[in-house]
Order: structure tokens, then C-alpha cells, then sequence
């Protein structure tokens, strides 16, 4: 892989370059729209095969998906079936977990309100099993 650097009037400009493919990355300063939090966005354009990034640093840190797999598993089990909103309800194994609200029999909707770890994981365990 080959990469170029180049400054532009809006920041950095990198490109990186394979055999197959040219993207450009470009950072951007939308620091306003952050209000003073510490954090980051990509923004992906298709048709220019270019990245636009807001804090790189962080942008490209590698950190635990924490409670965003439950979205991203909650689409694909209730795409797949594998999950149907009025018959939702999984048993409770009896472990208790530090979170109270968790040791119980939970439905979907409060599981995901509620961020239930053990239903999620379950969620992929059938999902991968379908």
C-alpha cells in the first residue's frame, strides 16, 4: 500500500493506494457540532471512493463495540425472524449479574432499554446458529 500526503486548504488530504482501489481521507474540523465532547465521525462518500474524518485519532482507535452490537444484532434478528416483537421473552439462567434489572425472564423491548448484556449475546448465538 502507498500513501500520500498532501495538505489542502480544509486539513489533510491522504490518499492510500492499493492495487485495486484509490481512497482519498480527508480531516475535517466539525468540532462545533461536538459541543466540547471528546469524539469522532467518518463519513464515507461511494461515487468519490472518499473518507471524510472528524478526530482521526480516535476515528481510528480500536475500542469495544459496547452496547452499539446491540443494534446492529437487533436488525439482523428481527430481519431473520429470530426475534418476533410479541413472542420475545427468553429465560433468565439464574446467573446473577451486577445489574439487577437483568435477573429476570426479559422480553426484547426491555432488554434493549434496559441494555441487557446476557439477551444480546443470546441474540447472536441464534443468529449464528440460523
Amino acid at each position: 500500500m502507498k500513501v500520500n500526503n498532501s495538505l489542502t486548504e480544509g486539513g489533510t488530504e491522504t490518499i492510500f493506494e492499493n492495487a485495486s482501489s484509490e481512497s482519498k481521507i480527508t480531516e475535517a474540523d466539525w468540532s462545533e457540532y461536538f459541543n466540547g465532547f471528546n469524539g469522532a465521525a467518518v463519513i464515507y462518500d461511494v461515487s468519490n471512493m472518499k473518507y471524510t474524518i472528524f478526530n482521526n485519532e480516535i476515528a481510528l482507535a480500536q475500542r469495544s463495540p459496547c452496547s452499539t452490537f446491540k443494534i446492529i444484532s437487533s436488525l439482523i434478528a428481527l430481519e431473520n425472524g429470530i426475534i418476533k416483537p410479541d413472542d420475545s421473552i427468553r429465560a433468565w439462567s439464574g446467573e446473577v449479574f451486577w445489574n439487577e434489572d437483568w435477573n429476570h425472564d426479559i422480553n426484547f423491548d426491555e432488554a434493549f432499554r434496559k441494555s441487557c448484556v446476557w439477551y444480546f449475546r443470546q441474540v447472536i448465538d441464534w443468529t449464528i446458529v440460523k
